[in-house]
């Protein structure tokens, strides 16, 4: 798998072919096993395909970003929330240290990020028609307009708080800094 996904055969066309298949999985109604096999895949082929042409700071977005609403959803108390944000922490402090890794435009792209966010829940934006690049009518011939708008607001609300969560990472890490603003 590595192989492939170290080779010049994983392309952007390859990675939305893989989402087809997930999703034309999820349509015919195969099992849930195989439907989310599909998912992983298509996750991890990427995930890879834009580390290798993104710059490291999208990257670190991509990943703390998904890390946290991963371990959000998962927090059952606000201790537990706590504990999630300090681990980001801890995590961005390790990757800030590298060279590679330019921290202001890391900070700057999570922020136009959580604005992107912001402004996309307040209008009501549906991530299918982004997706998929369709009109309304193009996303309601696939499924049905409602289901749509309310996954695309939990799923946008799940990463607000996903991001908000690495924003207080920061500011705590900022905090723990003599002299830091």
């Amino acid at each position: 798998m590595q192989a492939f996904c170290d080779s010049e055969r994983l392309t952007l066309e390859f990675c939305e072919q893989a989402f087809e298949c997930a999703y034309g999985a999820y349509t015919r109604g195969a099992p849930e096993e195989e439907t989310q096999t599909y998912v992983t895949l298509a996750r991890i082929f990427m995930s890879n395909f834009r580390s290798r042409v993104q710059p490291p700071e999208a990257s670190l977005i991509d990943d703390i970003v998904d890390e946290a609403r991963r371990r959000l959803a998962s927090a059952p108390d606000a201790d537990d929330v706590v504990r999630v944000r300090d681990d980001i922490r801890h995590i961005l402090a390790d990757k800030f240290a590298s060279p590679n890794l330019d921290e202001n435009i890391f900070i700057t792209r999570l922020r136009s990020f959580r604005v992107k966010l912001s402004l996309d829940d307040k209008r009501k934006v549906s991530f299918a028609t982004e997706f998929f690049e369709a009109d309304e009518s193009g996303v309601a011939a696939i499924l049905d307009p409602m289901i749509e708008l309310n996954t695309s607001a939990r799923t946008r609300a799940e990463l607000i708080d996903a991001v908000d969560c690495v924003l207080d990472a920061v500011r705590a890490l900022y905090e723990d800094i003599p002299g830091a603003r």
